[in-house]
């Protein structure tokens, strides 16, 4: 069987099925003539396998580990992470219980459900962190263009695919690949990027770069625009008054020309102070 049937016989989609042969999860044989992939039987057997216990959520590395002893392992303990998992959400299943008798917001006391949040916790059950909600934007911030050293040249489009596949699932993060090709296009953790590949003395980089502004975070924007009007409007201004105010001062002008010019600047200040702050980070 080619990837193509195996696709719609296992319903995992073929950049998967590419990602977990270079995992070494998958060994399908070669066409002896053409050198394509040919999947056997067994090979289905295996990747059913492998999807059932991702369905469990059990990871690639304990599937890996599975494979490599032969045997069924960690379930006990996978089991009592899912139980501690179901824990968790219990605790916020009873407080969602008791909010379905408010409709009003205005109305609404936290304080009361805060306390009861505060008993669960002490009860043993977990919550959902929202301390460090900005970091999900922060680390944002830095991603409109990143570099990686693949394992392979990424001669092919399906090597790419498998590169950043493998990328990643090295960084726990979630990619739907959009656009196969030498120049593919993915979606990761919710953004749209688009690859290329350059060969260097150390081997293939794959650069990955965001594809527009608009999968930027809004602040992330907004502090791009902020900079732009600094550069583009208050700082000549700013650059021109300061001339002029040094020209003043050496040839000994006016003192009413020397304060206006004084007032202006301060003045250029604060409007850009005052108009960084009241645009959204």
């Amino acid at each position: 069987m080619n990837i193509n049937e195996v696709e719609k016989l296992t319903g995992i989609s073929k950049q998967n099925i590419r990602f977990y042969e270079s995992k070494g999860l998958l060994k399908p044989s070669r066409n002896k003539i053409n050198s394509y992939r040919e999947y056997s039987e067994e090979d289905i057997k295996v990747l059913n396998i492998i999807k059932l216990f991702r369905l469990l959520d059990f990871s690639i590395e304990q599937i890996e580990l599975m494979q490599k002893t032969g045997e069924i392992c960690n379930v006990e303990e996978h089991i009592n992470l899912l139980k501690e998992q179901i824990k968790n959400y219990e605790g916020s299943i009873s407080i969602c219980e008791k909010l379905k008798t408010e409709s009003n917001l205005q109305n609404l006391n936290p304080k009361i459900y805060l306390d009861l949040v505060d008993n669960k916790k002490r009860e043993g059950y977990h919550f959902n962190s929202f301390i460090e909600d900005y970091k999900f934007y922060l680390k944002r911030k830095y991603i409109k263009e990143f570099s990686f050293i693949p394992d392979n040249m990424c001669m092919t489009k399906e090597e790419f695919t498998e590169a950043l596949l493998a990328y990643a699932n090295e960084k726990k993060k979630d990619i739907t690949i959009i656009k196969e090709s030498m120049y593919p296009e993915f979606v990761l953790d919710g953004y749209m990027y688009e690859a290329d590949r350059v060969v260097g003395r150390y081997g293939a980089v794959v650069r990955c770069k965001l594809k527009n502004n608009g999968d930027l975070p809004e602040f992330v924007v907004n502090k791009k625009r902020k900079i732009q009007v600094l550069l583009i409007y208050y700082l000549p201004l700013f650059v021109i008054l300061a001339l002029f105010s040094w020209m003043v001062f050496a040839r000994d002008g006016a003192w009413w020309l020397k304060l206006i010019l004084g007032l202006g600047e301060v003045s250029l200040v604060l409007a850009y102070g005052i108009y960084w702050k009241n645009v959204d980070n």
